[in-house]
C-alpha cells in the first residue's frame, strides 16, 4: 500500500531552523558586521536582499543598515517571493514602502527585472545578500546578474556579501545552458548544478563577459570565513531559513536540482504538498509498480517509497498547484548518503520509466526544455533511449565549465 499523505491537514516544515552544531561558518554579512560595516561608512546604500540576508543571530542587513550611524539606506530591492518571502512562485509584484523605515522596496521581479536608473538616482553602492540554492533554475541568480548589471550601467559599485552554496560546492550536474534557451529561469551558460557561491558566480558572470554588452561591473565580494566546498549548510551552525516557499529544507534543496524538471511535465512535483520536490504523482500513475522498478536500478545513494497524497492551495506557497484536490499516486524520494546520490540523474531515469510504461498518459511540456536548457532531451527520453547517454554528453561539457570556473573560486 503507498504511504498517504494528507496535505491539508499535516503541519508545514518550519521555514527557519535552528542553528545546528556544526562547522563554524561566517556568512558576508557577518564579516561585514564584524567590520562595523566600515566600507559602507559615508555612502548611500541600496540592497538587493529578502528574508534569508541574516546574520548568524538572525538579525536582517535592512534593519542593521538602517540603524547604523555612518551609513545611509537609500532603497531595497526584492527578486522573486518577494523582499520578506511570503509570496508564491512566479507571482508578479508591485514595489512598496517599507512601513517601519519608509524605505522604498523595488520589486525586480515581474514588470521591472532590472533595477531602473530612478531606483538607483543617489545610490553611490548597490549591495547583494540573498541566499540562493546553487541551482540555475533559481530566479535569484538571474536578479543579480541584472543588478550587476545595472549598476555597472550607472557606474555604481557592486559589492556580494557572500553565502554557501547550500548543497556544496562540489558536485556538479545538467548540461551547459544554450544560450538560444535563454530566460529568467537560465540566464548564463552554467550547468542546472554548478557548484559556486553567489560571490563566485558574480565574478564569474562579471569576469566571462556575460553581462549585456560585455560591460564589466565595479565587483568586490566580501568572503565566507569558514566554509570549505564539501560542506551542505547542515554541516555549518548557520540558520536554515527557507530560501522560497517551496523549499522549506536542505532536503528539499538537495532533489530540487533534479526534480523540479518535472515542472516541465503533466506530474504533480509535490507542490500543494507538505514535501514539495520530495515526491511527485499523478491520478494515473501504479506508485507500488513504480517503487518496485525503480528500486531494482539500484541508483546510489536514493531509496524509493510509493506515495499518495491530494494537492492543494497554499496560500503563500502555491495557488492552483496541478491535480489540485485529485488523489494522485506516485513516489516519495530520500537519500541515506547525500554525497553519492545524483538528483538529476535520478530524475532522468524516473523520466525514462513514465515515457516507457504510460506512452498515452505521459507528457513533456514546452517548459521542460526551458528547464534543462538544451534541446532534445526530451524525445531522447521518449524515444526510450539510455538516461546516462545523456550524463555521458554532459560530462565533456562539466570538465570544460569546471576548467572555466576555477580560477572564480574563493573557498
Amino acid at each position: 500500500m503507498p504511504v498517504v499523505e494528507s496535505a491539508a491537514s499535516d503541519p508545514l516544515p518550519p521555514t527557519h531552523v535552528p542553528a545546528a552544531s556544526g562547522v563554524p561558518v561566517w556568512t558576508g554579512l557577518d564579516v561585514l558586521v564584524e567590520q562595523d560595516f566600515e566600507p559602507l561608512w559615508g555612502l548611500s546604500v541600496g540592497v538587493v536582499t529578502n528574508h534569508t540576508g541574516v546574520t548568524k543571530t538572525g538579525k536582517h542587513i535592512a534593519d542593521l543598515l538602517y540603524e547604523h550611524p555612518k551609513v545611509r539606506l537609500a532603497a531595497l530591492f526584492g527578486p522573486e517571493h518577494g523582499f520578506w518571502g511570503q509570496e508564491v512562485a512566479g507571482a508578479s509584484l508591485l514595489s512598496v514602502t517599507e512601513e517601519r523605515t519608509q524605505i522604498p522596496v523595488y520589486s525586480l521581479y515581474g514588470r521591472t527585472a532590472k533595477p531602473t536608473a530612478v531606483m538607483l538616482r543617489g545610490i553611490d553602492l548597490l549591495l547583494y545578500d540573498v541566499q540562493d540554492l546553487g541551482v540555475r533554475f533559481c530566479t535569484y541568480i538571474s536578479t543579480m546578474g541584472l543588478a550587476m548589471e545595472a549598476a555597472a550601467e550607472q557606474d555604481i559599485p557592486f559589492l556580494v556579501l557572500d553565502r554557501p552554496n547550500p548543497i556544496g560546492g562540489e558536485m556538479l550536474g545538467g548540461p551547459i545552458l544554450d544560450l538560444e534557451l535563454r530566460s529568467f529561469v537560465g540566464r548564463y551558460p552554467i550547468p542546472i548544478r554548478y557548484g559556486l557561491t553567489p560571490g563566485e558566480l558574480a565574478q564569474m558572470i562579471n569576469g566571462e563577459g556575460w553581462l549585456e554588452g560585455g560591460r564589466k561591473a565595479d565587483l568586490r565580494v566580501i568572503r565566507l570565513r569558514g566554509w570549505k566546498r564539501s560542506l551542505w549548510h547542515d554541516e555549518t551552525d548557520l540558520l536554515w531559513i527557507a530560501p522560497s516557499p517551496n523549499i522549506p529544507t536542505i532536503d528539499t534543496a538537495a532533489f530540487y536540482p533534479g526534480v523540479c524538471l518535472f515542472e516541465g511535465t503533466n506530474l504533480n512535483e509535490g507542490r500543494g504538498t507538505r514535501q514539495p520536490f520530495r515526491q511527485v504523482a499523478a491520478p494515473w500513475i501504479d506508485s507500488a509498480s513504480w517503487a518496485k522498478r525503480m528500486k531494482a536500478r539500484r541508483l546510489p545513494g536514493l531509496a524509493f517509497a510509493p506515495v499518495a497524497f491530494t494537492p492543494v492551495s497554499l496560500p503563500g506557497k502555491c495557488l492552483r498547484p496541478r491535480y489540485q484536490d485529485q488523489l494522485c499516486y506516485g513516489l516519495y524520494f530520500e537519500y541515506p548518503d547525500k554525497r553519492s546520490f545524483e538528483p538529476i540523474r535520478m530524475t532522468l531515469y524516473l523520466l525514462a520509466d513514465l515515457a516507457r510504461h504510460y506512452p498515452d498518459q505521459f507528457k513533456f511540456t514546452p517548459y521542460f526544455t526551458t528547464l534543462v536548457g538544451q534541446r532534445g532531451v526530451d524525445q531522447w527520453l521518449l524515444d526510450g533511449k539510455n538516461p546516462d547517454g545523456l550524463i555521458l554528453q554532459w560530462e565533456a561539457q562539466l570538465r570544460q565549465y569546471r576548467t572555466q570556473s576555477r580560477k572564480y573560486l574563493l573557498y
